[in-house]
């Protein structure tokens, strides 16, 4: 089966057109605009070469974005310093990739451009001057609503650093703006930074793995 794409309506199938050619009754087409409307014809050609009338002309939209929202922040340049023992924002202050520009690193927030689910991956290196100390991560949409919350890790007995984690997966609205809290055992303490996006173990990652 010829498969021809337009974003003309009314367009008359060539070879400036034709856009795959299959030999079953599905197709899978990459790299089309999700701000676009396109048009299709096809046609099927038998075993001896012989090929049907036109189809009739279709559309279709897009439903998944071509460049997939997806972001990996991390924690550089120095240590974050907390000296209360409550719920504080990590400031994720450098990028690894930020495939849309959804993350800031200056609100340490990222904002989701279109409504569906995400794959959201934090850590945390939380540096402290005794053993048995621990920390906690939760992830908040808006201004104070957790919506995920990791389990309580407690510092290596060695290096006095514990290390929360919140792995999960969130449906999210448009226009959502997501962030990580941190809250330790005891205080002051050190969010640990890494000198580059290999060495960081201080991370928050994100991305759309399904659109609504």
């Amino acid at each position: 089966m010829e498969i021809h794409l337009s974003e003309t309506s009314g367009f008359l199938p060539s070879s400036s057109t034709l856009e795959e050619v299959i030999r079953s009754n599905r197709a899978e087409l990459h790299g089309l605009d999700p701000a676009k409307t396109y048009y299709v014809r096809t046609r099927y050609r038998d075993r001896w070469g012989n090929y049907s009338v036109w189809s009739p002309q279709s559309s279709i939209t897009p439903r998944y974005l071509p460049n997939m929202p997806a972001a990996r922040a991390y924690r550089g340049t120095s240590d974050q310093t907390i000296s209360t023992k409550a719920w504080t924002t990590i400031q994720y202050n450098a990028e690894d990739y930020d495939k849309r520009n959804n993350y800031s690193t200056s609100t340490y927030k990222f904002t989701a451009p279109v409504t569906g689910l995400y794959q959201v991956s934090c850590h945390a290196s939380v540096s402290y001057g005794s053993t048995g100390e621990s920390a906690q991560l939760r992830l908040v949409k808006g201004a104070s609503t957790a919506i995920a919350t990791g389990p309580d890790s407690v510092g290596e007995s060695h290096s006095k650093v514990a290390h929360p984690t919140i792995d999960t997966a969130v449906n999210l609205t448009a226009g959502d703006a997501v962030f990580v809290q941190v809250f330790p055992s005891a205080v002051p303490t050190d969010i640990l930074h890494g000198n580059d996006a290999t060495l960081a173990t201080t991370v928050f990652s994100i991305r759309l793995v399904s659109q609504d």
